[in-house]
């Protein structure tokens, strides 16, 4: 694994391994266009069957995110979570700990999530 120096080369981006004279592959030397058909069609039905969904149903699924991930991020459990994160390796993560508690509600907005699609057209 090469260090992060001025003269490297790769500095700047995040990598999990460097490797050294790899070829590139795009997607379409791997994947056929037959394969690609199959992909689409089965999500063609997946979304024609969602349009025969009663509205009734329909309306159960409305907050995916805060239904699923409400009782992940309850503000109680969070607090627990910042806890251990800040007295884990002795303190040593305190200062950095205390940080992400301020920035925590901003980070798990699940209102903002649930309606990004709306916000960003």
């Amino acid at each position: 694994m090469k260090m992060f120096t001025d003269w490297n080369p790769v500095k700047g981006y995040i990598i999990m391994e460097y490797l050294d004279n790899l070829k590139a592959v795009h997607i379409y030397e791997n994947v056929t266009a037959k394969e690609v058909k199959q992909i689409l069609r089965h999500k063609a039905a997946m979304e024609a069957s969602s349009l025969e969904m009663p509205p009734e149903e329909r309306n159960e699924y409305r907050s995916p995110f805060k239904t699923l991930l409400g009782t992940i991020f309850k503000k109680e459990i969070l607090d627990q979570t910042m806890t251990m994160f800040t007295t884990f390796g002795d303190g040593k993560l305190a200062k950095k700990g205390e940080h992400m508690k301020e920035i925590l509600p901003d980070l798990v907005d699940l209102d903002w999530v649930e309606n990004m699609a709306t916000e960003l057209g």
